[in-house]
């Protein structure tokens, strides 16, 4: 998975995701590891789109907020802008064709 979203940094528009390489791969396992049905995995994976824009809460019941502590005190990585074209690809379904096709 790290390869492809690597691939996807190296797009001109795409730059920034490179520093959430890490944390996107993390929070793919973290998803699966951590949840008692496909259902809650699907719910936690999709979040990440929220969490890489700075934004915690999600209109999900299975994961209404990430569980972390953490605020943007200290944050190394630049969030990612709403508007941009980061959100388009990494939605479930754009950023899918990356780690599976």
């Amino acid at each position: 998975m790290t390869r492809k979203l690597e691939a996807l940094a190296n797009e001109r528009e795409c730059e920034d995701v490179r520093g959430w390489i890490h944390s996107i791969s993390n929070h793919l396992y973290w998803s699966a590891a951590t949840s008692s049905t496909g259902e809650e995995v699907v719910a936690k994976w999709v979040s990440v789109a929220n969490h890489v824009q700075n934004v915690h809460t999600h209109d999900e019941y299975l994961f209404p907020a990430c569980l972390h502590g953490l605020t943007s005190d200290g944050q190394q990585k630049k969030w990612l802008e709403p508007s941009s074209l980061y959100l388009c690809i990494l939605s479930y379904d754009s950023l899918s064709k990356y780690l599976i096709g």
